[in-house]
């Protein structure tokens, strides 16, 4: 089901259902805590982020669908947040802030 919650969010299927959205970042952050290991959730937050950014590129999904994502995106960015202690980590994480402003500002202006 994971996979097939994850498709829905990309491809913005159901955009009348944010309660999808919901539920995928929640099951997404849910997983993370009972994997356990640090790497672990840093991947399952990465992906969760990686995907949404996608999806918030996306101009053939519709645009309130990218503007939900773009709302929940910041939770995966909270967790990693969390999880980076090394300056390294850190710096990944500017990173992925710089571009999320950068192609937000592109696609949804």
């Amino acid at each position: 089901m994971q996979h097939g919650l994850a498709l829905q969010v990309r491809q913005g299927l159901k955009p009348d259902h944010p309660h999808l959205l919901q539920q995928y970042v929640l099951q997404q952050r849910t997983d993370a805590v009972a994997c356990g290991t640090t790497g672990e959730q840093t991947r399952i937050h990465l992906t969760t982020y990686h995907l949404l950014l996608e999806t918030i590129c996306d101009s053939c999904v519709a645009r309130h669908w990218r503007q939900l994502c773009l709302e929940h995106i910041h939770s995966p960015l909270l967790e990693l947040k969390r999880l980076a202690k090394s300056e390294q980590e850190q710096a990944r994480l500017r990173t992925l802030h710089q571009h999320l402003n950068t192609l937000c500002n592109y696609f949804l202006k």
